[in-house]
């Protein structure tokens, strides 16, 4: 794999991240019990700051940062966005491992640990919309 590769991945990367930026925003803007408003809202922010450190080393590694998201996908029900949210985190950890792998591969340490740090908090994300979709089954 070549550096251009890597941008590639990274800019993929950038587009999952805006992705779920947006697309908690809305959840966040659409749900009625706070506590869990409120953490998707915290949660939309921290998924905006992974684009941005991700788009800082596109660039720092010579590429153009991508601007587009993937296409977002709100969900109708609280159940339903929650289950799309354990999905789209599930999907991100599988790929930033590659990432991770990928950029050790290239001696990209640097990138490595960027995405080891994004790593971990999408799995706190996961646990979190797991733990959150577990509440409301136990409510139906």
């Amino acid at each position: 794999m070549t550096d251009k590769e890597l941008i590639e991945l990274l800019n993929r990367a950038i587009r999952m991240e805006l992705r779920v930026c947006i697309q908690y925003m809305w959840q966040h803007i659409l749900w009625k019990e706070k506590k869990t408003r409120k953490a998707l809202e915290k949660t939309a922010i921290t998924e905006m700051k992974h684009a941005e450190k991700i788009a800082k080393r596109v660039v720092a590694l010579g590429g153009t940062p991508a601007t587009e998201p993937i296409p977002v996908e709100v969900g109708e029900t609280p159940e339903k966005m929650i289950a799309i949210d354990i999905e789209n985190e599930k999907g991100a950890i599988v790929f930033y491992k590659k990432v991770i792998e990928t950029a050790e591969k290239l001696g990209d340490h640097e990138t490595a640990n960027l995405f080891k740090e994004i790593l971990s908090d999408e799995e706190e994300h996961l646990k979190f919309f797991q733990k959150t979709l577990e509440q409301l089954r136990s409510n139906d």
